[in-house]
């Protein structure tokens, strides 16, 4: 069975996981 709380933990770390990859990518554009 599938617990809602676990979808949110699970939606957060995608969501904090795009940001830290956003953010890697725009700091290898400001380094530039």
């Amino acid at each position: 069975m599938f617990i809602e709380g676990d979808y949110l933990v699970i939606q957060n770390l995608r969501k904090f996981y795009r940001q830290k990859l956003f953010f890697r990518k725009s700091g290898k554009k400001f380094a530039e």
